[in-house]
């Protein structure tokens, strides 16, 4: 009997390690998953003669598509120390100032713009 034991142990630790290293093995033949295109923010803003404020964001990267556009927003600074979103697109935004004083500030923001400005524009709403 002791080698009946003996015979019985073994062939339960070879069937452990043959389960556990199949087991293995699908965990290790499981599909890999796609590693993200490289790519970088390319952002700015122009303003043209104090009326017309325009921003861009995209997402430039080394496979199609090679451009990516991103949401951007022209925000406007008012008289009640809220910014307001008075233009939004997504890649490029446009605005057009009605009024020019020479105490309001705009701003650009959107996913990979770091927080910058305010900018003195000159712009109302």
């Amino acid at each position: 009997m002791t080698h009946l034991h003996t015979w019985i142990k073994r062939v339960a630790v070879v069937a452990a390690f043959s389960i556990a290293a199949l087991g293995g093995t699908v965990v290790v033949s499981a599909p890999a998953e796609a590693i993200p295109p490289l790519c970088e923010t390319e952002w700015w803003w122009y303003v043209d003669g104090g009326n017309n404020i325009f921003a861009h964001n995209f997402k430039i990267c080394e496979v199609p598509p090679y451009e990516r556009p991103q949401a951007v927003n022209i925000q406007v600074h008012d008289n009640f120390n809220n910014w307001t979103t008075v233009a939004s697109g997504w890649g490029d935004a446009a605005f057009y100032c009605v009024t020019v004083s020479a105490s309001n500030q705009f701003r650009v923001a959107g996913p990979g713009i770091p927080a910058q400005g305010p900018f003195w524009n000159r712009c109302t709403v």
